[in-house]
């Protein structure tokens, strides 16, 4: 793994590292991005945003280019099929100690080796990756998302959640620790910037969920950069009898199969101590609803998606496991 020489001085290091994560988003989102300043302690690594609102970066597969979207809500990392066998990524044999098969949200995903993965300045090494074909991509969001249906892969919450990164979603920047250091210590001086410390917890299957309650009922969002937009469950809806209007945009589940959508108004859903402001939310059914990987004392009302984690400055910090929204 790639490193650098780390200051020992904690108040300095800490000053440094909250300038670059909190630094303002001011340039279009149309405008090449410039490369984030490095942190000692740290790989950063400057990510750009799609249309549809997914983060995604350029990651080298065994030293070819692709690119490959940061989704916290896809428990594995996973690329096409087609993709890897042009990269010189193999499945693997019978006598690997990581199998053949991995079964992901109902699908039988194959196992490969890459011999090489990388992103920016961080070298992930060699690993396993699970490999889907066509009609199994939850990458597809929307009927005519060509910007994502060319994306080679996603980088899920397995790699995340090991390398503890943390993900400024608002200034498309995610940073990698890459040797022992005092943590960052987010909290105090957030906090006095605005923010609302919200704790991260790490469900069955590798979910990232966050406390919320809506209506007198408490539950959790799955934290999903991976989502275009922050949605909750019709089942959910329909107890809490709002009022919901069909749209036109459609969802794409794992298994290719797209489902319709409705909005409601929502105006008293809290995340944690956070209030979001009143705005309507889509409403999904049950059939993307029930991908969601949860424990059977979890209720997860839904997922918060990337267009309101940019919109409240989210920093999703899988270090000291916490979201801060401003």
């Amino acid at each position: 793994m790639t490193t650098t020489n780390a200051s020992r001085n904690s108040h300095s290091f800490r000053s440094l590292f909250l300038s670059v994560i909190l630094l303002p988003f001011c340039a279009s989102t149309q405008a090449a991005p410039a490369p984030p300043p490095q942190v000692p302690g740290y790989v950063a690594v400057q990510l750009s945003r799609q249309t549809i609102n997914q983060l995604e970066a350029t990651v080298f597969v065994n030293g070819k280019p692709e690119r490959f979207a940061i989704d916290t809500g896809a428990s594995n990392t996973v690329m096409n099929a087609h993709a890897a066998m042009k990269d010189g990524v193999r499945p693997t044999n019978a006598d690997s100690p990581y199998g053949q098969f991995q079964y992901v949200k109902g699908q039988t995903l194959r196992i490969a080796m890459v011999d090489d993965l990388r992103m920016g300045a961080m070298d992930f090494g060699r690993g396993p990756i699970s490999l889907y074909s066509a009609g199994q991509s939850d990458i597809v969001l929307l009927e005519h998302a060509q910007e994502a249906a060319h994306m080679a892969g996603l980088l899920g919450a397995d790699i995340l959640l090991h390398y503890k990164t943390i993900i400024n979603v608002r200034t498309r920047q995610i940073f990698f620790p890459i040797k022992s250091h005092e943590h960052s210590k987010l909290g105090a001086t957030v906090a006095a910037m605005g923010f609302t410390r919200i704790p991260l917890r790490v469900e069955n299957g590798r979910g990232i969920t966050v406390p919320c309650a809506i209506g007198g009922k408490s539950g959790r969002l799955l934290v999903d950069t991976g989502a275009f937009a922050t949605f909750l469950d019709a089942a959910l809806a329909s107890e809490l009898r709002m009022p919901t209007q069909r749209t036109q945009v459609e969802f794409g589940g794992f298994d290719g199969r797209r489902n319709g959508s409705s909005v409601a108004r929502v105006s008293d859903l809290r995340i944690g101590d956070y209030h979001l402001p009143a705005q309507k939310l889509f409403i999904l059914g049950s059939s993307l609803s029930a991908d969601i990987s949860r424990i059977e004392e979890t209720h997860v009302f839904g997922v918060l998606g990337a267009d309101l984690l940019a919109a409240q400055h989210g920093i999703i910090d899988l270090e000291d496991m916490n979201l801060y929204l401003k």
